[in-house]
């Protein structure tokens, strides 16, 4: 979040249909407003990122394991409200 300016709300609206392991790239695509999950972040414009080597670790970990659609989740797959 801090590196490429990601709101928590995108973040935590991450999906991992927005995870492009093979052009090591993030879409920023979701946003929660209000604990509604919208298909349009914040600023209106999808955001393509890079993926930087040690997050693609860290995602490529949490695909292993994933229980969910979302990326972030909480351990029984579910998401989490913040």
């Amino acid at each position: 979040m801090f590196v490429f300016g990601v709101r928590p709300s995108e973040a935590r609206a991450l999906q991992w249909d927005c995870v492009d392991f093979r052009n090591r790239r993030i879409v920023i695509r979701r946003n929660f407003s209000e604990h509604q999950l919208v298909n349009i972040p914040k600023e209106g414009d999808w955001k393509t990122l890079p993926m930087p080597p040690v997050i693609e670790e860290m995602l490529l970990r949490r695909a292993r394991d994933k229980k969910s659609p979302f990326v972030f989740c909480h351990s029984e797959g579910t998401q989490g409200k913040f």
